[in-house]
């Protein structure tokens, strides 16, 4: 006769070993929902990645299409040139002739009023728009050194200085305010848009445009706590 406790003890071991294979099934099926769901998770993150580059890539294309070429009017789109002019442009009578005034606009559409800045009333501009309407002078004379002197070394860090260009025969002129920021360091950053013609352009200073046709400059002068003035960012607008 086997005694009571040895039936009990057999009976627990027969329901370990039956319980047994059933806990490793949960264990393994377990394991397999979570490999599945680590794919699942990992096809969604992928999937995610693929669809944020897609969309970069549209944005990048958009952007390439719609914003500033930051060339600053050196990049040649192959447009043909004109040869340059021999002889003083302000004796050049066909020049001279056109309207060489600079017009100020201080709405940033460009519709509102816009007035001529002349020698009468240039106090009454602020001295970022007379800064403008210098430099377009700077280069109707072809002053290489005043020109490079325009520009910041932030400027220079992706452009360099020109060693020389002709007289630019620059009319139909107009400066248009943007926005004013302040910099971190204090300084004050004055955006505006210098829109003008070039008669004859023969190319030496900007390649982005052809004689007689206007592409925006979008142009950011850096104005520091001593009221120096100098451009940081000229970038050709194209549409």
């Amino acid at each position: 006769m086997i005694p009571e406790d040895s039936n009990k003890r057999e009976l627990t071991a027969n329901a370990r070993e039956s319980a047994a294979p059933s806990a490793e099934e949960a264990y393994r099926s377990m394991k397999e929902k979570n490999k599945k769901m680590q794919k699942k998770a990992l096809l969604i993150v992928l999937a995610v990645c693929a669809a944020m580059l897609v969309l970069l890539g549209i944005l990048l294309l958009i952007e390439g299409l719609l914003s500033p070429d930051n060339t600053g009017g050196e990049e040649d789109y192959g447009i043909e040139f004109s040869a340059p002019y021999k002889g003083d442009i302000f004796a050049y009578e066909e020049y001279m002739a056109l309207n060489r005034e600079i017009g100020y606009c201080e709405n940033p559409s460009g519709y509102g009023l816009t007035v001529s800045v002349t020698d009468e009333n240039r106090d009454t501009f602020d001295p970022t728009v007379l800064f403008l309407c210098d430099f377009v002078g700077i280069m109707t004379r072809a002053d290489v050194e005043a020109y490079n002197a325009c520009f910041n070394e932030i400027y220079y860090q992706t452009h360099t200085p020109k060693t020389s260009f002709s007289q630019q025969m620059i009319y139909d002129a107009k400066i248009t305010y943007q926005n004013t920021k302040t910099d971190h360091n204090g300084d004050t950053l004055i955006a505006y848009s210098l829109a003008y013609k070039l008669w004859q352009n023969d190319g030496s200073v900007r390649r982005d445009v052809g004689s007689q046709a206007i592409v925006p400059l979008y142009v950011v002068l850096r104005v520091d706590s001593e009221g120096t003035i100098q451009i940081e960012t000229m970038v050709s607008v194209r549409y």
